[in-house]
Formats: structure tokens, C-alpha cells, sequence
């Protein structure tokens, strides 16, 4: 194995644990590991954010915008 193998091993092993005991709020593991990799050298800037501009990650966005505004009116409570 390759050293870059086991850091990814590692890096993910600690994300599978935060995760599983939620000491860390999963959206702060999920930016953790996206700045994390590049960090250590592991994937380019580029390649971290490349998934973010899909067409199913920006619908997901928008649905949960969505549902956080008519909780936040009071729409879904009538």
C-alpha cells in the first residue's frame, strides 16, 4: 500500500467515527473532509469542489432551502 493509500484509510476511518458518535455535527465533518483532503495534498482544490456543481447536489440545496423557509413561516404547521 501506498503511503497515500493509508492516509485516506485514516481520514476516512476518522470521518466513519465522527460520524457513528456525532461528537462533531455531520455538515462541519462534511467541510472538515472536503478541506482536509486537499489540505494533505491528497485531491487538487478543483477536484474537492468538482461534485458541488452537479445538477442533483444543487436540487438537493434548493429542496432543503425550500423546506427550511415554509418551516421557518409556518407553513407546513397548518
Amino acid at each position: 500500500m501506498t503511503p497515500e493509500i493509508m492516509i485516506v484509510m485514516g481520514v476516512l476511518f476518522v470521518a466513519i467515527l465522527l460520524f457513528i458518535f456525532e461528537w462533531v455535527r455531520v455538515d462541519v465533518v462534511g467541510i472538515i473532509m472536503m478541506v482536509g483532503l486537499p489540505l494533505l495534498g491528497l485531491v487538487t482544490p478543483k477536484e474537492a469542489i468538482s461534485g458541488l456543481s452537479s445538477n442533483a447536489v444543487v436540487s438537493i440545496i434548493a429542496v432543503i432551502i425550500i423546506g427550511a423557509g415554509l418551516d421557518k413561516t409556518g407553513a407546513m404547521n397548518s
